[in-house]
């Protein structure tokens, strides 16, 4: 039998938390982060930001990145759902939930943290405006998982995404929602150690031993061309939270600096985005498994899994 799942449910306007189990069998991943989520104006303080873990996110002995899936209104306004991955999704589930519900506005610039059973909702004026590296610094304490917006989510930035830990999420402006509440970090502690999932998969991970951002973003970015200028250029973008993948995409020059880079994304506007539907990804994602696994196992690899846990399930 699977067990109830367990979501962590925070209302920044009012400061009320509480807890909500969700029936076992949407199992997890984008469509029970969809299925939580309400038709909102994505500015607004009744849009969610719903956070689901699948039941294989963070275990050990299965190809896995520690994915979770991120669903909200987006800045278009309409049905917008990412996979992601890192320690978030695994940190979140060792402190004792399946995800996360966010709705609301705080009063003033915030941050969540979560200590096991101990939630709070802490001012944090002093981290208005800086880069995810320096929130992160601000905020870490040595058993700390941090997701968080840089500045572009808090001016609202169609590009703007949430770094979970160091992995980006939304590709509709999920920092610009959860900037609009205020929000500014998400702090999970935990005293057990959280390791790099992708060190940990038994399938040898391309993203982390071939420097797989780099590659596919020269595919995008081909106005740049070198892989070196191509890191440097993502990982600006991430430190700002912007979807680097955007970016490349629309800038034909390289930004002189910061400055430049924030300038340059005051004027870009949203477009529409679709949620695609892959049955065999959508499997994935709904339990937990790393999408660079993906043409490595066949479809029948990743059933006799689901189905030695006790799951019966079907594409």
């Amino acid at each position: 039998m699977m067990k109830e799942i367990r979501f962590l449910k925070i209302n920044l306007s009012v400061g009320e938390i509480s807890t909500l189990e969700i029936n076992p069998d949407l199992i997890g991943g984008k469509k029970l982060a969809l299925e939580l989520i309400c038709p909102s104006d994505p500015l607004s303080e009744s849009n969610m930001l719903a956070i689901a873990t699948g039941p294989f996110t963070g275990k050990k002995g299965i190809p896995h990145g520690g994915r979770f899936a991120v669903a909200t209104y987006g800045i278009d306004g309409t049905r917008s759902v990412s996979s992601t991955g890192g320690r978030f999704g695994i940190a979140l589930k060792l402190i004792g939930y399946d995800g996360l519900l966010i709705e609301g506005k705080a009063k003033d610039l915030s941050y969540i943290s979560i200590d096991g059973s101990k939630v709070e909702i802490l001012d944090a004026p002093y981290l208005k405006g800086t880069n995810v590296s320096e929130c992160k610094k601000s905020l870490s304490d040595g058993r700390s998982i941090i997701a968080c917006i840089g500045p572009t989510g808090e001016m609202l930035s169609p590009l703007s995404v949430i770094l979970f830990d160091d992995s980006p999420a939304g590709r509709n402006g999920f920092g610009a929602v959860m900037g609009s509440k205020n929000l500014k970090a998400i702090k999970l502690s935990t005293n057990e150690v959280v390791n790099d999932p992708c060190l940990e998969c038994p399938v040898k991970c391309e993203k982390r031993l071939n420097d797989h951002w780099e590659k596919a973003g020269i595919t995008f970015m081909k106005h740049i061309g070198d892989k070196e200028t191509v890191r440097k250029f993502v990982n600006l973008c991430n430190d700002l939270g912007v979807d680097s993948l955007r970016a490349g995409e629309i800038i034909e020059h390289l930004p002189k600096d910061t400055k430049e880079l924030l300038d340059l994304l005051k004027h870009v506007q949203a477009r529409p985005s679709h949620v695609h539907e892959d049955p065999v990804k959508d499997m994935m994602d709904t339990f937990g498994f790393c999408a660079f696994s993906y043409g490595t196992f066949k479809v029948e690899d990743y059933l006799t899994i689901i189905r030695k846990s006790g799951f019966d399930f079907r594409i």
